[in-house]
């Protein structure tokens, strides 16, 4: 099984990347109770999440590419990326998909090539501590928006 050390900032960019004012992506994000959902967009695309009130992301979280297209989704709990996430190619099909566990990708993780063919599943390594980045597991720079309530 070959390994894969993924970029550190890929989790962490998914949430972070700098965002301006939008309209709340379709479909609507089913938010825990007790979250409220959140979008914003800019020239990199647009995020929807959901946040407690206190700001922290919590629940499903999608990213689109400026194009419309689905990049990205998955859940965070606590301002961590944790459980399923999927990453997307621009065509639509997935890239990969697999766990994650307190900000972490981990385990085996399962890739598809440009066809769409299952490529043998990649194995995650331990990474190195992240840099501190501003905005992770909180509301995106930029203006937000009610999630279009």
């Amino acid at each position: 099984m070959r390994r894969l050390r993924p970029a550190a900032a890929t989790l962490a960019g998914l949430v972070a990347g700098p965002v301006g004012s939008a309209s709340p992506p379709e479909p609507a994000l089913a938010c825990p109770a007790g979250t409220a959902p959140r979008a914003a967009r800019a020239a990199e695309g647009r995020v929807a999440w959901c946040a407690r009130p206190d700001g922290t992301w919590q629940g499903p979280v999608r990213r689109w590419r400026p194009d419309g297209t689905l990049l990205a989704e998955g859940w965070m709990a606590g301002g961590e990326p944790v459980g399923q996430w999927t990453f997307y190619r621009p065509s639509g099909r997935p890239l990969r998909t697999g766990r994650v566990e307190a900000g972490r990708p981990v385990g085996t993780w399962l890739a598809w090539d440009e066809g769409g063919a299952l490529r043998a599943g990649v194995e995650t390594r331990p990474l190195d501590p992240p840099p501190a980045e501003p905005g992770v597991g909180s509301a995106p720079a930029g203006r937000e928006d009610d999630g279009g309530t």
